[in-house]
């Protein structure tokens, strides 16, 4: 599986808003990842003539992203299934106008923007992650072999052991991938289920930073305050009676001149 890296245009409006906790004028939606996971593998050790030990890793199956999805809203407009009242938002009711709103170039582009950030924090969440930890079990088994070419042995096996599990703690990228590697590497070899456990959660939670972009309002489209009403409505389409036009605007932020943070600066362990 993998991780979309680019946001896919969409004219559907529902296929956005109706997801957890998503509202009727969001221009995008990017998921976090499922089915993902942390790398498999075992410590071996082998028993020699001499009475020495020897040790290296047993590579089972590399890590897994998992999968998402990222979509953004094509220019044009979208009834909402909302009206205006007294300045607030509410389920449209017969009788009132429902609001329409009015997506254009600019805004479509910013949303694409705005999906493509998430995308990459979640890629650089996986790199952190269970890549790094991937990258430094990989690591380590060739740093093993080379040793076992130049003969590198251990009184015990269960020295050996220790050997492996130092080198992994030692190369680790993070110190909270090392801890991982620490508490979870028992004194005999086995790679206890709680590795896998431990990296995943990280993974996930590390994903979640993702959100602070959302709620800082980096991401937070608006409505315009003011009604939208064309010169000659009718004769252009528009049906001023029915609907209320509302055209969407840019974050307040990026409005402001502002840049949204880095995916190295916001996803950190």
């Amino acid at each position: 599986m993998s991780l979309v890296t680019e946001p896919v245009l969409v004219t559907n409006h529902s296929l956005i808003y109706n997801r957890p906790r998503a509202d009727k004028w969001d221009q995008g939606i990017t998921s976090i990842a499922k089915n993902y996971g942390a790398t498999r593998f075992s410590i071996v050790t082998e028993a020699l003539r001499s009475g020495r030990y020897r040790a290296k890793i047993n590579y089972l199956g590399k890590c897994d992203p998992g999968s998402n999805e990222s979509l953004y809203l094509a220019p044009g407009q979208y009834k909402t299934g909302l009206m205006s009242v007294s300045g607030g938002f509410y389920p449209h009711s017969r009788g009132s106008r429902e609001i329409v709103i009015i997506v254009s170039d600019e805004i479509s582009n910013q949303s694409r923007r705005a999906e493509k950030e998430h995308c990459m924090d979640n890629v650089r969440a996986f790199e952190i992650t269970l890549k790094s930890a991937d990258d430094t079990i990989r690591k380590v088994k060739s740093i093993l072999e080379a040793d076992n070419k130049g003969k590198v042995t251990y009184v015990t096996k269960k020295a050996a052991v220790k050997a492996v599990k130092r080198m992994l703690v030692w190369e680790a990228a993070h110190t909270r991938i090392a801890q991982i590697f620490s508490d979870t590497i028992s004194a005999d070899g086995t790679v206890t289920g709680a590795f896998k456990t431990n990296m995943e959660t990280l993974y996930f939670e590390t994903s979640q930073l993702t959100q602070k972009r959302d709620d800082d309002k980096w991401h937070s489209f608006r409505f315009d305050t003011r009604e939208y009403r064309p010169y000659c409505a009718s004769c252009r389409g528009y049906r001023t009676d029915v609907y209320e036009y509302r055209k969407m605007l840019m974050p307040e932020l990026i409005a402001q001149g502002g840049v949204s943070p880095s995916s190295h600066s916001l996803i950190r362990l």
